[in-house]
């Protein structure tokens, strides 16, 4: 039924921005580049929607189109499901998409309008610079439900508003952050040293692999590891088995 086209469109991305939060919620803080990169793909896809000049428009003519709240409440669940995976990894192509999202946010004409909007982007661009790249974002089931209270997909209209979601639960993200960066810190100096590393792990095979490195590395980048070697001839190589 023509009826029905504009709910259709409005149904489908929404399901695909609950689809990302939850892929988003299982690769917390880990970076996996094919989530970074579906979201980053649909994010444009939705970019690209019609804008539905009628917002009680039904028929064939809202096909395919979104009203701009709706288009805006899509994008800021997808920011911050896109900056979940990518949290504290400072991420240029991540940053990128979301100066987009920022822009047209900000280009509204009606501010009030889009209060949590404005939060949601700048809440996410916060994730993705995550204690400077030293944090991320685990994935523990406590974890995951402090990341689901802060990004609860129901923005405010105003800094008063906690009608569906209250505000202060915003910040339990917190409760989600641990250590990201593994460094090397010389004993006399105490200050981080640049250094190669070989680091030995288990693939999904369970088959062990050898990679050289350079320290400071990200912990969540190498799942199983298995022995960690240093190989600067003006250090001792200690190895970590």
């Amino acid at each position: 039924s023509d009826k029905f086209y504009h709910n259709l469109t409005l149904v489908y991305y929404n399901i695909l921005a609950g689809s990302c939060m939850a892929l988003a919620l299982k690769f917390a803080g880990s970076g996996h580049a094919q989530t970074r990169d579906l979201i980053i793909e649909i994010i444009e896809t939705v970019l690209k929607v019609e804008p539905l000049t009628n917002e009680f428009a039904t028929g064939r003519s809202s096909k395919n189109k979104l009203d701009h709240y709706s288009q805006l409440n899509i994008l800021s669940v997808l920011a911050l499901s896109l900056t979940i995976v990518c949290a504290g990894y400072c991420d240029l192509k991540a940053f990128k998409t979301l100066k987009i999202l920022r822009k047209k946010v900000k280009s509204s004409k009606d501010f009030d309008a889009v209060y949590g909007f404005n939060m949601a982007i700048h809440m996410s661009i916060g994730f993705l610079f995550l204690g400077n790249g030293s944090s991320t974002f685990g994935n523990s089931d406590f974890q995951i439900l402090c990341l689901l209270l802060s990004t609860f997909p129901v923005f405010p209209s105003s800094i008063n508003d906690n009608r569906f979601h209250l505000q202060a639960l915003r910040h339990f993200y917190v409760l989600a952050i641990q250590d990201n960066l593994f460094h090397l810190i010389d004993i006399d100096t105490k200050k981080p040293l640049k250094l190669p590393l070989e680091l030995q792990t288990l693939d999904k095979t369970s088959k062990m692999t050898k990679q050289k490195l350079i320290s400071p590395l990200y912990l969540n980048s190498f799942e199983d590891w298995k022995r960690l070697r240093l190989l600067d001839d003006a250090y001792h190589r200690l190895v970590d088995a």
